[in-house]
């Protein structure tokens, strides 16, 4: 499909209303954030959406209007509470949702017997929207998933070849989509927060008619932005937030690869150097909002460069919610919340060297709590949706069997992995440690296979290797994962020697008789 590229002129946005009301998708400027637009009373239109960009069909879309006057012909009551809000907030970024009559197909509300309406503020959408002469449903014009276009640009990158035109418009005023507020109960519940913050609100409707949905996405969500991942890049993100924040996110970034950084404005200076993208003024969420968007999608062209993003996290307050909302909803809500760490023991060596068991009974002896990295490592690759499909599109795998397959016969792979993961593990590693100070916990023993090579052993107070002879290396393994002796044999060759671990570590123990005998060399090298 050719897809038209038009300007924001009168001729342009003429052709833009013909194709929706001939039944076409344009992706349209709006002073939120671009939509992909069709007209809201053609189901196959509508049906053409959700193909496009890949969005479940139980995620409703709003419907965008002229005027505030037309929506009494597309819903069957406007409650007090609602009449106030669209008098106070319409046209603008704002949504409302309410019972519809029926006018509108249930392809458009994903079967609901509600409908979210909304009217633009902006002069482009607005002169488009009385040209196409009906109702426009119109999500954000990017593929499912990926940051929301604010950008003519964007679109192109996601939609060409797509959809029948897109419409330059420049960049969006705001920055994130509207704020959508449900009026099918008593009071006004917000469901997606925006440049309509909860303060203007409680201004207008009263505190006590005002409350935010809950954080659990529904089965049944009634507004966009509820139930599903949204504004992820392929790298993955954690945003970073308590004492130190900034701080913390220096000190990895300069010392490890592949870490790109979103700041505040006033910390351009400590992250100079390193691979910075300007958040704006940590005072002005607006700033925050505009640039959002733009900036991970700048990221996600750079992907291969990048193993990580840690982000400075807004404030709470006013427009700050929005930016948080989309912020942790493009990280999946992992976070590193920082503050004071308990003493922390690492234990590393090779295959069969007995490091678990010895760290499990050391933990319990010290009153210390254990962490196996290891396993911590295969978790989040495989359960963290970001990292997860990142490896299986870089690896062209599906298994954690192909992919240790495939790392073990190859360095290179090897160390592409460790370069998209560790710094992965070591986030949440890090949001273990602090949250265990939290809880009141005097200490760790952190156990793994890589704690050297992935910097981990920088963090720990203390570092402790284990080894074993090879006869009993050998038949750890063999009885541990049920393999033969030659292939037990095998693995241990392709990994570092004992003498590697025993160099970096402060202390070193072999580990070839009982475990009480093991726990007590242990006690010893950690002078515990």
């Amino acid at each position: 499909m050719k897809t038209l590229r038009l300007k924001a002129n009168k001729e342009g946005i003429e052709t833009s209303a013909r194709i929706i009301r001939d039944g076409g998708l344009v992706a349209v400027p709006t002073e939120t954030v671009y939509g992909l637009a069709a007209s809201a009373l053609l189901p196959e239109s509508v049906k053409r959406i959700f193909e496009v960009k890949g969005r479940p069909q139980d995620n409703p879309l709003i419907v965008h209007l002229p005027s505030p006057k037309e929506i009494e012909k597309y819903v069957s009551d406007v409650p007090p509470l609602a009449a106030k809000a669209i008098k106070a907030f319409m046209p603008g970024p704002f949504t409302a949702v309410l019972p519809k009559n029926g006018v509108i197909p249930d392809v458009t509300t994903a079967g609901l017997q509600s409908v979210a309406v909304r009217c633009p503020s902006s002069p482009v959408m607005h002169a488009l929207l009385e040209a196409a002469g009906a109702p426009v449903a119109a999500p954000s014009a990017n593929l499912s998933g990926k940051p929301s276009p604010t950008r003519f640009s964007h679109c192109v990158k996601d939609l060409d070849g797509r959809v029948d035109a897109i419409l330059d418009g420049g960049e969006c005023a705001v920055g994130v989509e509207s704020t959508v507020v449900s009026f099918l109960g008593d009071k006004a519940v917000i469901c997606r927060p925006g440049a309509v913050t909860k303060e203007m609100l409680i201004e207008v409707l009263g505190e006590e008619n005002v409350v935010s949905a809950s954080e659990k996405e529904t089965e049944k969500p009634v507004s966009p932005g509820m139930k599903y991942r949204h504004y992820s890049p392929s790298v993955p993100v954690y945003t970073v937030e308590g004492a130190g924040a900034a701080e913390y996110i220096k000190e990895r970034a300069s010392r490890e690869k592949g870490i790109a950084v979103i700041g505040f404005s006033e910390h351009k200076e400590l992250f100079s150097g390193l691979s910075f993208y300007d958040f704006g003024s940590e005072s002005k969420p607006s700033e925050q909002a505009a640039r959002l968007f733009a900036i991970l999608r700048e990221i996600d062209e750079k992907e291969k460069d990048f193993s990580l993003v840690l982000c400075e996290t807004p404030s709470e307050k006013g427009e700050g919610e929005a930016v948080r909302n989309r912020l942790f909803r493009a990280a999946s809500h992992k976070r590193v919340t920082t503050g004071d760490r308990p003493a922390v023991i690492g234990v590393t060596g090779r295959s069969g060297a007995g490091k678990s068991a010895v760290s499990k009974a050391a933990a319990e002896a010290f009153g210390y709590r254990h962490i196996d990295c290891d396993a911590l490592a295969n978790d989040i690759i495989w359960n963290f949706p970001p990292l997860c499909e990142r490896v299986k599109k870089e690896f062209s795998v599906s298994t954690k069997k192909e992919l240790s397959k495939l790392v073990f016969e190859d360095g290179k792979a090897l160390e592409r992995l460790d370069f998209l993961v560790l710094p992965v593990i070591i986030s949440e590693l890090d949001n273990l440690l602090f949250g265990l100070s939290r809880e009141g916990v005097k200490g760790a023993v952190a156990e793994g296979a890589t704690l050297i090579e992935s910097g981990f052993a920088a963090r720990c107070d203390k570092l402790i290797a284990v080894s074993a002879s090879e006869k009993e290396a050998v038949k750890r393994i063999t009885e541990r994962d049920g393999i033969t002796e030659e292939a037990a044999k095998k693995r241990l060759s392709g990994q570092k020697p004992d003498g590697f671990y025993a160099r970096a570590a402060d202390a070193a123990i072999v580990n070839d008789g009982s475990l009480e005998e093991a726990v007590a060399a242990f006690k010893r090298a950690a002078k515990i």
